[in-house]
């Protein structure tokens, strides 16, 4: 929260209630309400924010990803952040990820900085990776610019290139304003002319109806196939 990284979607908001203290500091030491973590802190995985002690941007990611596992869509959303803002390298994340060597999941956290896509730019479009992993769902390109004779129609956030499908990972927040949504409609007109079929969803739609969304994207699959 204090790194401005995307929260846990099953925190609502919430502070989480783990805290980490330095390896044996935090033997039989007991906090109302607070799971104690008990493990390595090297000085330079420690910074502060709003006067508070922290660990860095790449800790906090490696420490998320160690304790959800390689399947978190939770995880990859912080991790993903973190390389798109420019607060760590991928490198540095693999350098984190291998130092605790006896602390559970570490394994599955190196697989899950393997996924990580610094090109991510919302934590819906980290999770929609994730998702497709699920669903079974071919990996698609992210961040792909697309133009006709006129020039750049735009970016797209996924591009199933062999099946000429665009996927759209869109927060409802965005579409408010009259004027976005009108430019968002000429610019898909655009993108169906040029033979696209456009496949959209929002994060409802991942939690709570993944099946549907991903019969949405085999079928304009199909589409562009006939």
């Amino acid at each position: 929260m204090i790194h401005g990284l995307p929260m846990p979607v099953h925190l609502d908001g919430r502070v989480p209630s783990e805290v980490t203290l330095a390896t044996n500091a935090g033997r039989g030491r007991r906090l109302a309400g607070i799971q104690l973590l008990s493990a390595p802190l090297p000085a330079d995985q420690i910074t502060s924010g709003f006067d508070v002690v922290v660990t860095t941007p790449a800790r906090t990611a490696v420490d998320i990803a160690l304790m959800t596992g390689a399947d978190s869509a939770d995880a990859l959303a912080v991790i993903d952040a973190v390389l798109h803002r420019g607060l760590a390298t991928l490198v540095e994340l693999r350098r984190v990820a291998a130092q605790p060597h006896r602390r559970p999941g570490c394994a599955r956290a190196r697989q899950l900085i393997e996924r990580a896509d610094a090109r991510a730019e919302s934590a819906l479009e980290s999770r929609s990776r994730m998702f497709f992993v699920h669903a079974g769902v071919p990996m698609p390109e992210s961040q792909v610019q697309l133009r006709d004779e006129a020039g750049l129609v735009g970016r797209v956030d996924f591009l199933w290139r062999e099946h000429h499908t665009i996927g759209e990972a869109d927060g409802r927040g965005k579409y408010l304003d009259l004027d976005v949504l009108y430019r968002e409609k000429r610019r898909e007109d655009r993108l169906r002319e040029m033979g696209f079929q456009v496949v959209r969803w929002d994060f409802s739609d991942l939690r709570h109806a993944p099946r549907a969304t991903a019969a949405r994207i085999y079928a304009a699959f199909q589409r562009d196939s006939r």
